[in-house]
């Protein structure tokens, strides 16, 4: 991984976890703001408070916390969301890359948006399609000259045309 693509990642993971912690601290003001009671002036209103508080508390923390994770789930399918998009569009365009090589000697490849993941792959690619279609170039050739060669009784020619072949064939034998 280059190290902008790990600064990306930092950056995000922390934004997340800010971003987390500042509604955990803003859950956890208003839980305290509505759990607690009119400070009263007596020393009766303030037992009436605390046990008030205290009745309430276990339920406003159960509230809390499903709303934080509640929060830190949709943030993260969202963040999922994004990435996955980010990969599946070069995976799809990579896909019709190979099936219009496959097709047509002449058509162009589609090229990657410039924001998506793996751009540096799509290169990869471009460049094994391109091999590839060389390759077949060169067969189509050397088969022309050996079947222009045997029709033309060119014995050394015939050879010489299957010779290319064999050595083509050898560049891609597994």
């Amino acid at each position: 991984m280059s190290t902008t693509v790990i600064l990306f990642h930092l950056k995000l993971v922390s934004k997340v976890s800010l971003a987390i912690g500042v509604v955990a601290v803003l859950v956890l003001v208003a839980v305290l703001t509505l759990i607690a009671g009119e400070g009263g002036h007596s020393y009766g209103t303030i037992i009436a408070s605390h046990s008030l508080s205290r009745r309430h508390l276990g339920a406003a923390m159960v509230a809390a916390g499903l709303l934080l994770v509640a929060f830190t789930c949709i943030l993260t399918c969202l963040i999922i969301y994004y990435s996955s998009l980010r990969v599946a569009g070069p995976l799809y365009r990579f896909g019709q890359n190979l099936r219009l090589a496959s097709s047509s000697d002449s058509s162009t490849l589609i090229e990657l948006r410039s924001g998506d993941a793996l751009v540096r792959h799509a290169e990869g690619v471009k460049h094994a399609v391109g091999a590839v279609r060389g390759h077949y170039l060169q067969l189509g050739m050397a088969a022309r000259a050996a079947a222009t060669a045997a029709a033309a009784g060119d014995s050394a020619g015939y050879a010489a045309a299957l010779a290319q072949l064999k050595q083509l064939d050898a560049q891609v034998a597994l």
